[in-house]
Parts: C-alpha cells; structure tokens; sequence
C-alpha cells in the first residue's frame, strides 16, 4: 500500500485545490439532479446517509473479534480489498457530506451561482486545514472517548477511533468537523486527500453509470461476476490509475476530462458483458424449464 509523503498547500498548489473543490460541489450538484431537479429543496437527510455510510467502513475492518478470531486484532485490515472497500465507503459519506454542505448555501428553488462559489469556497477551507492540520486529538477524543489505557493502543485502534469520530461527528450535525476528520482519517489509512478527491469523482461516474443504465427503475444489475459488485471492480480499476498522482495531474486529468471518459467507458464495455452473460444465463433457465 502506497504511503503518502506530506506536502503543505500553498500558492499554486492551494488555488488547484480550490478549482477541484469547485469541480466537486459543480459534480454533486449534477448528480444530484439526476435524482431531482429540486434535490435542495426536499429534505433529504443527507447526513443520515453520511453517518450510515462511515459506519459501513467499520464493517471492512477486524474490529469484529469474535468474528475474526484466526486474525490480528490491530492488523485493522485482512486484505488489501478490504482498505479498498473501507476506503471507498468513505467516498459514498463524502457524496451525502457535500451534498448537506452545498444545501447549506441555497435558498429558495434557484440554484444560484454564487451558492455554488461560496459553497467551494468554504469546502477548500475545511479540506484544507483537515489535510494541513490534521483533526485536533481533542475531538477525537470528544467524538470517540478512550476506552482502553492509551499505551496499549496502537495506530491501528486510532484508524478505528477516528472512523468512529467520524460517524459521531456527523450524527451530530457537525459538519465542519467531520470533513476535517474524514480528510485526516484517509491521510491516517494512507489514502491521502488526492487520494479521496480521486475516488470521489471516480465513484461520481459509476454514479452516473448506474442511473443511465436503470438503477432509478432497478433493473440496473449491480453485481458483476465472480461475488463481486460495480464497486470492487471500480476499485480494481482506478487504485493503480491514481496511485502517485500530484494534486495538479489529478487537476489535468480533470480539466481534460479524459480520465472520467476513459473510465466511463470502460464501466460500459463490462456491463454490455454482464449484460450479455446475464441474458444467456435468463435463456439457458428458459430453455431447461419445463413448458
């Protein structure tokens, strides 16, 4: 697993960090669309989503004891798909963050511009001081209090600690903390912040992917083959793409929109396969039922 090596934002760097918090909230507002074209005026209880979300993570971890007695306790993860698993739950909350965030700056029926603006505005702020400053200890501990004797704690019971803060921060309504505590938990599991920004607007196009292919009319077919779902196989896809990636070739890659087209297309091209498999499947079943 790549471990990232930490670097300040500062001039330029900061102003492609605002450009890529812009392009977030601009991709949440187009998803979100999707779903309804008043998304921001319907109540969705969008931090509901995001603590459920945070909570499925902990779920791809060992915490578990009597469910993984032949495992390590403070191993944290089994295997590498499992960090990929915890990782990309922690992108599904940051959709349903944002999408509370950027609700936060509207009023009215109209999406106006300026909400947008102010809206990524404040988003690079908290990202920001979460990946510079990393989560002051003191609200990890106000989120999720000591239980053992910190001696006997080790970096993987902090991973679990700071997952749980996060839950607790956003069943709280604590908006602004939990963004910072998301980016300091994925700089803690080695995901960094381009890292997430990546796997945010990758997990943006499956998104997308699924809601053109039927999902709204559930006949989208979310598992692929082989036990796995559209998730893992977006995993497999994009880990080795951003593994190394600088904030600005992600910025690029972005601007270009190159990346997300490539990996649109290639959703497309294994879900005309799992399509196909599924029908030849549907008709070997008719042909060997009885008439």
């Amino acid at each position: 697993m790549m471990i990232h090596s930490k670097t300040f934002f500062t001039g330029t760097t900061l102003d492609n960090l605002a450009q890529v918090a812009r392009m977030m909230v601009e991709m949440q507002n187009k998803q979100n669309l999707i779903v309804h074209p008043q998304w921001h005026t319907q109540g969705y209880p969008f931090m509901r989503a995001a603590w459920t979300e945070a909570s499925e993570a902990m779920g791809h971890t060992t915490w578990e004891w009597w469910k993984n007695l032949s495992s390590n306790y403070y191993d944290v993860f089994r295997e590498e798909k499992d960090i990929a698993e915890y990782h990309m739950e922690l992108v599904d909350a940051l959709h349903f963050m944002i999408s509370e965030h950027l609700q936060s700056y509207m009023r009215g029926e109209d999406i106006h511009p300026f909400a947008m603006g102010n809206a990524a505005q404040s988003l690079m702020t908290m990202l920001d001081k979460g990946y510079q400053k990393h989560v002051d200890d003191s609200w990890v501990e106000h989120y999720a209090p000591l239980s053992h004797e910190p001696s006997a704690l080790g970096s993987p019971e902090q991973t679990l600690r700071r997952t749980e803060a996060l839950v607790a921060a956003c069943l709280a309504q604590d908006l602004r903390h939990a963004f910072e505590i998301l980016v300091d938990v994925a700089e803690h599991t080695e995901l960094g912040l381009v890292g997430l920004i990546g796997r945010y607007f990758a997990k943006a196009t499956l998104n997308q992917h699924r809601w053109a292919n039927g999902y709204k009319e559930k006949t989208y077919i979310k598992n692929w083959g082989d036990g796995k779902e559209d998730n893992t196989y977006l995993n497999e896809i994009v880990i080795n793409q951003l593994e190394g990636l600088s904030l600005e070739d992600l910025l690029e890659a972005l601007n270009l929109g190159v990346w997300q087209a490539e990996l649109a297309e290639e959703l497309n091209d294994l879900y005309d396969n799992v399509k196909q498999t599924g029908h030849a499947m549907h008709r070997a079943a008719q042909a060997l039922s009885p008439s």
